[in-house]
């Protein structure tokens, strides 16, 4: 090989180098960083939303209303794919709305008290179980690295110059 095809050689591999990576790699690394982005912005969410299910917005006296926890709770629920748990989320607000105001204003007995906070303690827990799982499941949506090497590799092969005789 002369010294000249050498070099024309070597500047066509380093074209198609930047062509793939302007393509194909930086797309990926703009994905992969979004999605630790976005991930980041899920955990920070659905973290102060289980602060407020767990302790029925009683770790933070100045919650007056229920418009301050559904404040807290929309930048999770945004963040949330799953419709049923976006309404499952919603209901729960407004029951802890009720039982903040029964107990205010005394409307219940202490049986009545007794077995809506365990209700709604049990369904507390749940939320924040399904909240945890939503962010596995998203997680796991991610694009594995072995897939992504995979993908360069054919893409390598595809732009390679086949070696036949002579070459």
């Amino acid at each position: 090989m002369d010294f000249p095809q050498l070099i024309g050689a070597i500047g066509i591999g380093a074209i198609l180098t930047k062509i793939l990576d302007i393509v194909w790699l930086q797309n990926s690394i703009e994905k992969k960083e979004h999605f630790a982005w976005l991930r980041e912005k899920r955990i920070e969410a659905f973290s102060k939303l289980s602060k407020e299910l767990i302790s029925f917005g009683l770790h933070d006296k100045k919650l007056k209303n229920p418009f301050e926890i559904f404040a807290i709770a929309s930048e999770a629920m945004l963040l949330i794919e799953d419709e049923v748990l976006i309404k499952k989320i919603d209901q729960h607000i407004v029951k802890l709305d009720e039982f903040n105001r029964g107990i205010d204003e005394k409307n219940f007995s202490e049986e009545q008290l007794g077995s809506l906070y365990s209700q709604l303690t049990a369904e507390s827990r749940k939320l924040i179980l399904e909240l945890r799982l939503h962010l596995i499941e998203i997680t796991r949506k991610r694009p594995i690295l072995s897939k992504v090497n995979k993908s360069i590799k054919s893409l390598t092969k595809k732009f390679s110059r086949p070696k036949g005789p002579g070459r």
